[in-house]
């Protein structure tokens, strides 16, 4: 289960740094 909250919390810092960029 950590695996998956630490791949979601990468997947939601790439987001945010995405729009963040934009």
């Amino acid at each position: 289960m950590a695996d998956v909250m630490n791949i979601l919390e990468f997947i939601l810092k790439r987001s945010a740094t995405i729009e963040w960029k934009a």
